[in-house]
């Protein structure tokens, strides 16, 4: 499952009506997601790396499990949507379906978002599947070995001398802090993540910025900007730019990453690289495939595992 983004900046305005219920965008909103697809790819992006995702990992189950899984995206704000997913998984006679995010730390708010998404769409299903739901997977060790890998090479990439005075920046999207309550899970696994990464890649300088925290209200801190602003003044003048939250090459990284925050850091007068995200390097991918096959091989009922996260998010008020 993952958040949905439009393929072609054509459909922008499509896509915020979808986000926004139904109700028609307003134009500022509309020319400033235009204005990143342009800063991002001059354009239409040329592929859609969650479809990506999805087809090197229908090839790999396939390889591994024969015909034992079908695989299909579903999105909340994008076609394909969940619903049709679902819909589509019961018109060809499947009784079961797992779901699992395509972003791999668990948070109260998103979480919870992609529960209900789920349960609602099941609702309308005549019978209904058995629903079983992976919340979160940060500790994945394919995940946490292809990032290592992508910051050793990054970090190649400075000139020798200067290797032990980068500073790496691990990043992932901001949340507003009321839905921040205090027994999310979504701050400790990332840092659980990065901590990980930081030992394999042999990293010896780091910290965490969330992308994102201009928005209205009060939001997950420190800011990537901000955290430039203050390295800069601590004499740091090499940072390794590595979001830890994002599997694959998604608008908000292309843009707050790649863009502002590197344009803050030349600004600056600070070098900056940005570490690869997996993608669908073949090594995640196989962890993926180990993921899904250990849960679905291993499910009791649909209240049972992972699934009872996802279902006391939905649950909490």
């Amino acid at each position: 499952m993952d958040y949905g983004v439009p393929d072609r900046v054509e459909d922008v305005e499509a896509y915020l009506r979808v986000h926004g219920h139904g109700g028609d965008p307003h134009p500022r909103d509309v020319a400033y997601l235009r204005h990143r697809y342009k800063c991002i790819w001059g354009g239409s992006p040329p592929c859609n790396f969650s479809r990506e995702i999805e087809r090197a990992l229908a090839i790999e189950l396939a390889q591994r499990y024969g015909d034992r899984y079908r695989l299909a995206l579903g999105a909340r704000y994008w076609q394909p949507f969940i619903a049709d997913t679902m819909a589509q998984f019961q018109r060809a006679g499947l009784s079961r379906v797992l779901c699992v995010p395509i972003f791999p730390h668990a948070s109260w708010m998103e979480t919870r978002a992609y529960a209900r998404a789920v349960f609602k769409a099941n609702e309308q299903l005549d019978p209904p599947l058995v629903v079983d739901f992976i919340a979160s997977w940060h500790a994945l060790p394919e995940y946490i070995a292809t990032f290592a890998r992508n910051v050793r090479a990054a970090l190649a990439e400075f000139p020798a001398e200067e290797q032990n005075q980068v500073v790496g920046i691990f990043t992932a999207h901001s949340l507003p802090q009321p839905a921040h309550k205090h027994s999310d899970p979504y701050e400790e696994q990332l840092l659980q993540t990065s901590e990980e990464v930081v030992g394999q890649a042999r990293l010896r300088r780091w910290r965490f910025a969330f992308l994102n925290t201009k928005e209205k209200g009060v939001w997950l801190e420190p800011d990537i900007v901000d955290s430039l602003h203050t390295l800069h003044v601590h004499g740091v003048r090499h940072v390794l730019f590595v979001p830890i939250g994002s599997p694959y090459d998604e608008p908000e990284v292309l843009y707050e990453v790649d863009v502002v925050a590197t344009d803050v850091a030349r600004a600056l007068g600070m070098t900056a690289r940005r570490a690869a995200l997996p993608n669908a390097d073949p090594d995640f991918i196989s962890g993926l495939a180990r993921l899904i096959h250990a849960h679905a091989s291993s499910f009791d009922g649909p209240n049972t595992h992972a699934n009872a996260i996802a279902l006391s998010m939905l649950n909490d008020q």
